[in-house]
């Protein structure tokens, strides 16, 4: 049988962001009937091995019944303020960007850095334990040893997060293959050194989509396009952010935090929407179900989760 995730495969795109797009479901009963569905473009194929959450973040780990191979997928950012875990993922997650922190868990080049947020965002991921087998994602692994390349898939701060997880796996189990980061609408999560380990040994090439009209993959090494976004057609950035997002320049510029992308991606175009607010478009340019699920071409399902 074909193994899915593999560089370079046909099916890698559109699986990878459905399965990115049920790590925003509720809970651990929806994703696993959601990965029964024989509709959706993982085919009904992949059922649910691990679960767990925290107050931050969600994780899964599916296993594709034809070949064996594990995916696992981390949920991004929760966009209800309502929730605890909005304030969770932006304010201790996605925008702790200030000052990067050492890369100290192996393997790295000297050099390589990450953003505190993702460093935070990694210590929540390792220490979350599925409550019906009583693991972590390392003792699942260690129980459950993979022989094929496992991707990690993640989109916007779930693919930030993909893309220090599946490194920081590595290292513990360094004679597996490969732990593949798989991403979509991804903002930086490190500097040039680490973007250019990623590149060279976790293949992040191809994998990391993005929309070229997405605000959120010029987090943090573009932040001057956001105030140029739509601007050939509008909607216009809002005139009264320019100084915010000028200060968050200035102080990127200032901790000499050089934020990377890994590898030059695959660039997706989803068109903009001229009469609506810039707010409304750049939620809408960004969304996992409603924008990349169909520009990956996968087939369209409801995550039950709004704006997600």
């Amino acid at each position: 049988m074909t193994l899915v995730f593999t560089p370079g495969g046909d099916a890698v795109a559109a699986v990878g962001v459905t399965l990115a797009s049920m790590a925003y479901a509720a809970d651990r009963e929806t994703i696993a009937n959601l990965l029964a569905d024989a509709s959706l473009s993982t085919g009904g194929a992949w059922s649910l091995a691990w679960y767990a959450a925290d107050s931050a973040n969600q994780v899964y780990v599916a296993q594709d019944a034809s070949t064996g191979q594990y995916a696992i997928a981390i949920r991004g950012s929760i966009t209800d303020p309502h929730s605890e875990a909005f304030w969770d993922d932006w304010f201790k997650q996605d925008l702790r960007v200030f000052k990067m922190t050492d890369w100290t868990y192996g393997g790295a080049p000297d050099g390589a850095k990450i953003s505190n947020g993702s460093n935070d965002g990694l210590a929540s991921l390792i220490g979350l334990v599925d409550t019906s087998l009583n693991q972590t994602l390392q003792q699942f692994f260690a129980a459950n040893a993979p022989t094929q390349i496992t991707a990690v898939v993640g989109h916007s701060l779930g693919g930030a997060l993909a893309t220090v997880l599946a490194p920081w796996l590595q290292q513990q189990f360094s004679s597996a293959p490969m732990f593949w980061p798989v991403t979509y609408a991804g903002p930086t999560a490190g500097n040039a050194v680490f973007a250019g380990w990623l590149e060279s040994d976790y293949a992040m090439t191809t994998n990391r989509y993005f929309n070229v009209n997405d605000v959120v993959p010029h987090g943090w090494w573009d932040v001057d396009w956001i105030k140029s976004s739509f601007q050939s057609t509008g909607p216009y950035f809002p005139l009264e952010l320019v100084p915010f997002v000028d200060a968050i320049n200035e102080l990127l510029i200032h901790d000499g935090d050089d934020y990377t992308q890994p590898g030059a991606g695959t660039a997706l175009t989803n068109p903009v929407v001229v009469n609506i607010s810039w707010f409304a478009d750049a939620g809408d340019q960004h969304s996992c179900s409603g924008t990349y699920v169909p520009l990956c071409g996968a087939v369209s399902f409801n995550n039950g989760s709004s704006g997600n």
